[in-house]
């Protein structure tokens, strides 16, 4: 992975294209190599798709897919890429050592949005915490809506 800036990147409404862009290409980055996952951007939805732990030796412990969906704002496709690398930690942590939470749909949900606020700081983003809020709610929302 190469060395990225140090600098804090301010992620809100009214993001520069030069900030998203940069933002992006460390998030990208920094979540394929930390969790060996492929990224996609311009998809139909926001999802983390798992591999099957029982294929994981077979593909060199490729644990799965990233797919965000590229019509959204940009703030929202970087805090929806937080989250999905949310799903992705929790995913590597239950398979390497037991730990993170596989089990029910809203745990899972509340745990990713955490561990992406988590990522956020290791990356030195500096996330616009009302609007973040107001986007985990509405997703936890539509969540608890579709149980």
């Amino acid at each position: 992975m190469t060395k990225h800036s140090s600098e804090d990147l301010q992620i809100c409404k009214n993001i520069s294209n030069q900030t998203y862009q940069r933002a992006l290409e460390i998030l990208i980055e920094w979540a394929e190599c930390a969790y060996s996952v492929n990224v996609y951007m311009d998809e139909d939805e926001n999802c983390f798709v798992p591999t099957p732990i029982e294929e994981l030796e077979d593909l060199d412990y490729h644990f799965g897919d990233i797919e965000i969906d590229g019509s959204q704002p940009h703030h929202i496709q970087i805090y929806s890429l937080l989250h999905e690398a949310g799903h992705a930690e929790d995913y590597v942590q239950h398979v390497m050592s037991g730990i993170g939470t596989l089990s029910e749909t809203m745990d899972k949900e509340i745990a990713a949005w955490d561990l992406g606020e988590k990522i956020a700081k290791r990356l030195n983003f500096i996330l616009d915490m009302n609007d973040w809020a107001s986007y985990k709610d509405l997703c936890i929302k539509l969540y608890m809506e579709e149980e």
